[in-house]
């Protein structure tokens, strides 16, 4: 299991700091090696090792990095770099007669005392060139790196950001204002503008039902409701429409003598998307939901169960609403809500991406970012780096950001000392002291700097948040020159790390089965 752990450590640890390596990787179907520089892409990559016993503690790693960036977008290389280290400490005593269970109760105490000490050492992200520096830590880009701390800036913490793939090299970014959801245009003949495959409605009334327009008595009576309310042009919202109701409608907004722009669009998420998607416009525009199951249906509506939106513009694929104002009292009621709840979720929980994506929504801004490469592979590549640098930033803004370059960490070595354990839970303190500086060794040596305890002792020495710049050659505030990590980043790197190195050390017997079950086969 060590030698395992050791191989992908290896690996990853070539990837640590400015002046990091490459991992190749030669594949069969490419003439040249493969260069990676990216601690998920390089996991991904290892689907086994030539033994089955390094190849359980290869794929522990593997599992280890593959979580934290999912989770928060980067660390993967650290979490690696310190697993190894606490395993290998841990292991010796172990090895020498100390009870490895009591050794993981002194880890665990010691982990969340780092927490805390990490929390505690973080500060606000206040400017856009922090962010951009923090996005150039995953995309080895500055162009995008650069756009990427705008519209992380611009759009907050909680920004929905659509990336769109072009098959050529192509990097731009648009603002859209109002409400964006999914959605498709009934019929082109509601079209305004046929050359974009578009209708857009000014000053207009909204109405909400989510049961299908049948007839077309539904449709008339959704028509005279606008009508008596003195609207314009009216866009209906809805789940299906017949083609008789959708005849009427198209035949009404077609002709002169009724002064009634119409347009009908057709949400296309589903379930529980679809609900919180018309909660949220309701509370946006006003309108009342009609609908079998609620207090009037589109053949009962009234004028007063009409929302509405200074704009809204409905293709073949979305829906746009700029609603009247964003800053009512029941939106700020429901984003309050929304925010107290994201701050209580985990990072990856599944509700996260949706609370996200209505925020946006209820605060009225949403980024539509263009990026593109030659090659498919490039293309994804980019994309998938500008996902996971979204996360980081979001990450970033909403927890603050710590020294850099494994500085953190090494500054919350002093606190471990005030930990009163007794036994072998000592010795877990004790491990957990001497790995804490494990990353920031190996950013030391990858960049040939001699002598590297020296220089953490004196980054120690300095206090938060001093760290090493590397390319500079000096000691620095991380804080002042943008040499920073977002603090959730270290937290997960340090966490994870320490829960599987003890995972591992506690294991005592691994089973192989001559012949394993592959995942989708009948036993």
């Amino acid at each position: 299991m060590a030698r395992g752990i050791d191989i992908l450590a290896d690996l990853l640890a070539a990837t640590l700091g400015p002046n990091a390596g490459y991992v190749l990787n030669a594949r069969a179907e490419r003439r040249g090696p493969e260069l990676l520089d990216d601690s998920s892409v390089i996991v991904r990559r290892i689907i086994s090792l030539s033994t089955k016993e390094d190849n359980i503690g290869a794929m522990l790693i593997r599992q280890l990095v593959w979580g934290v960036v999912e989770a928060v977008g980067d660390g993967g290389a650290t979490a690696g770099v310190l697993t190894r280290a606490i395993y290998k400490d841990a292991l010796r005593s172990v090895s020498a007669g100390a009870n490895a269970m009591f050794i993981a109760r002194g880890v665990n105490e010691a982990v969340k005392a780092i927490v805390s000490a990490l929390r505690a050492q973080a500060c606000p992200v206040t400017t856009e060139n922090e962010l951009a520096h923090l996005a150039r830590m995953v995309t080895h880009d500055d162009a995008l790196a650069a756009v990427l701390g705008e519209m992380s800036y611009l759009l907050g913490a909680n920004a929905h950001v659509l990336i769109e793939d072009y098959e050529a090299p192509y990097l731009q970014r648009r603002y859209i204002a109002g409400t964006h959801y999914p959605a498709q245009i009934s019929s082109p003949y509601f079209y305004t503008d046929s050359a974009q495959k578009m209708a857009t409605l000014t000053n207009v009334a909204i109405a909400l039902t989510d049961n299908e327009i049948e007839d077309v008595d539904q449709a008339i009576s959704l028509m005279q409701a606008a009508l008596d309310a003195g609207h314009e042009h009216l866009l209906i919202i809805a789940p299906q429409i017949s083609d008789k109701a959708l005849g009427v409608l198209v035949l009404n907004h077609r002709a002169k003598e009724v002064p009634l722009n119409i347009a009908v669009a057709m949400l296309k998420d589903s379930g529980e998307m679809r609900l919180s998607a018309y909660g949220d416009l309701g509370l946006l525009t006003g309108a009342r939901l009609l609908g079998n199951a609620h207090e009037r249906t589109s053949r009962s509506v009234q004028a007063s169960d009409l929302g509405f939106a200074r704009r809204v513009e409905v293709g073949h694929n979305d829906l746009v609403v700029v609603a009247l104002s964003y800053q009512n009292p029941a939106v700020r009621v429901e984003v309050s809500r929304m925010q107290e709840r994201l701050a209580n979720l985990s990072l990856n929980a599944e509700e996260r991406p949706l609370l996200i994506q209505r925020l946006a929504a209820l605060t009225g801004g949403i980024g539509e970012l263009k990026i593109g490469a030659h090659s498919k592979p490039a293309r994804q590549l980019r994309h998938q780096q500008a996902e996971r640098a979204l996360k980081l930033l979001s990450l970033a803004q909403r927890g603050g950001v710590v020294a850099g370059a494994g500085a953190a960490l090494v500054h919350c070595t002093p606190i471990l000392a005030a930990l009163q354990l007794e036994g072998d839970a000592v010795i877990g303190v004790q491990v957990m002291q001497r790995v804490l500086s494990a990353p920031m060794v190996q950013i030391l040596e990858n960049a040939g700097v001699p002598s590297p305890t020296v220089l953490i002792s004196d980054v120690r020495a300095a206090g938060a948040p001093v760290t090493y710049n590397v390319l500079q050659h000096c000691i620095v505030n991380g804080q002042q020159v943008g040499l920073i990590d977002p603090v959730e980043v270290v937290v997960a790197a340090v966490t994870k790390a320490a829960s599987m190195a003890m995972m591992a050390l506690s294991t005592d017997t691994i089973i192989y089965h001559r012949n394993p079950q592959i995942e989708g086969s009948t036993p």
